[in-house]
C-alpha cells in the first residue's frame, strides 16, 4: 500500500474570543502533521491578541486537557505557535482555536 503525502494550508482564520473549529475532523485513513503555525495581529489593533490552539478528538472540548499553545501577539506583529509545530492528528481529531482578532495560519502534511 502506497502512502500519499500532500502539503496543505489547514486553516487561515480570524475569529473571536471563543474556541471554534478551524480544521477537521481528519478523514478516516488519514494523518496530519502540523509543519507551521503563526498568528498575525494587525498593526491597527487596539491591543495584544491572545491566540489559543486546541487539539482534540471529534466531539471533544476545548479545555486545559486539549490545550496545545497560547501566544500573546502585540499589534503589528506575527508570532509562531511553536508548541503546535510537529503535533500529529489522526483520523477524527480536530483543531480548535480562539484568536481574539488575530489571523491564524496553520499548514502541514496530510498523509493518506
Amino acid at each position: 500500500m502506497t502512502t500519499q503525502v500532500n502539503w496543505a494550508q489547514l486553516c487561515q482564520v480570524v475569529n473571536a474570543a471563543a474556541p471554534a473549529l478551524v480544521y477537521g475532523p481528519v478523514p478516516a485513513g488519514s494523518q496530519v502533521s502540523i509543519t507551521a503555525a503563526s498568528a498575525w495581529n494587525p498593526a491597527g489593533a487596539a491591543g495584544s491578541a491572545v491566540v489559543d490552539l486546541f487539539i482534540m478528538p471529534n466531539g471533544g472540548t476545548a479545555a486545559d486537557a486539549t490545550h496545545v499553545d497560547r501566544v500573546s501577539v502585540p499589534p503589528g506583529a506575527a508570532l509562531s505557535l511553536t508548541n503546535a509545530i510537529n503535533q500529529k492528528l489522526t483520523a477524527g481529531m480536530e483543531l480548535f482555536a480562539e484568536t481574539n482578532g488575530a489571523t491564524l495560519t496553520i499548514s502541514g502534511a496530510i498523509a493518506s
